[in-house]
């Protein structure tokens, strides 16, 4: 019962509490740069924000977004990934540490089957070491030919994450992948996954489950501060279809009241409060990104009302 507890979610009144002000310059090829610039001038429809130059070559980008204030955030990998417009390692350290020092960031959930897990160190040494990989650390993405579309390799994320933690000990890194672009294999798949978050919450590492799962979530408030600051960050590659997928279903269940049509705008309300959003192709302006990926929200929210029905 307290994990169908119903709750209300003021924070669905504001988006821009959703918002978080972690960003870097999205480098764009010349021969895309009018793709993207069109689509900026389209959305914004403002002579005053048309004020973009043809020999600019960026244009800001956000990391990620809460989807729920203060606890559960949702984003993009957290380290340099393959595409040639991606964050800069620079840009990567210092959203890293904006992470785990100032967003309170305690678990890390990576929702990819891109890369090996982040404490898997001898996965990442194997995948330097060879002629599929780059430098300890780094992954590329294969077969070989990927790499004109995708020259750079995915940065292992987790030591550095570590060291830049005010308690490193602290940091969990959760490993749950789904292909890209694709859902999970079934519906126990994402529930065992959003257990393993809520249990991280409540602090049962373990993942057993404690005696209120939820209320530090969903509550009013937590007597305990340590778990107030507890929060966590789901990511795949670009943070939109795999982590908007598992966010919604978060959602879902936290606030289960919510229909899956409320459901799915509150998602993408908090992928919009990204800098940049707007201006992204057509193709990645939408989280979860895929109509099947919205399809699995759909139906797992219809399941978990009707449950929740059957329990009042």
């Amino acid at each position: 019962e307290k994990l169908y507890k119903n709750a209300t979610p003021s924070f669905l009144a504001d988006p821009n509490q959703l918002a978080y002000p972690s960003t870097y310059n999205m480098a764009i090829e010349t021969n895309n740069y009018k793709q993207f610039t069109s689509i900026a001038k389209n959305n914004r429809n403002k002579s005053k924000d048309n004020s973009e130059s043809n020999n600019s070559k960026s244009t800001k980008r956000g990391f990620c977004n809460w989807i729920l204030p203060q606890t559960v955030m949702i984003g993009q990998y957290p380290g340099q990934t393959p595409e040639t417009y991606g964050p800069s390692m620079k840009e990567c350290r210092r959203h890293i540490q904006t992470m785990v020092r100032d967003a309170n960031i305690s678990l890390f959930c990576c929702l990819q089957t891109e890369v090996p897990p982040q404490d898997d160190r001898d996965a990442w040494t194997f995948h330097g070491n060879s002629g599929e990989g780059g430098e300890d650390g780094e992954i590329y993405l294969e077969p070989w030919a990927a790499r004109r579309e995708f020259p750079r390799p995915f940065t292992r994320y987790g030591p550095l994450a570590r060291s830049l933690a005010e308690d490193p000990s602290a940091l969990t890194f959760l490993h749950c992948p789904i292909e890209d672009l694709s859902v999970p294999s079934c519906r126990d798949e994402v529930v065992s996954i959003l257990w393993r978050l809520l249990c991280h919450l409540d602090g049962d590492f373990d993942g057993v489950g404690g005696n209120d799962a939820v209320g530090v979530v969903a509550g009013d408030g937590c007597q305990d501060p340590t778990l107030a600051k507890r929060a966590i960050y789901i990511h795949c590659w670009g943070g939109r279809g795999r982590a908007g997928l598992v966010g919604s279903c978060l959602i879902s269940l936290l606030f289960p009241e919510l229909t899956s049509s409320q459901v799915l705008e509150y998602t993408q309300c908090g992928y919009d409060t990204r800098e940049g959003a707007d201006r992204m192709p057509v193709g990645l302006r939408k989280s979860p990104q895929t109509e099947e990926q919205r399809r699995f929200v759909r139906e797992f929210v219809d399941v978990v009302r009707k449950e929740v029905e059957l329990v009042k």
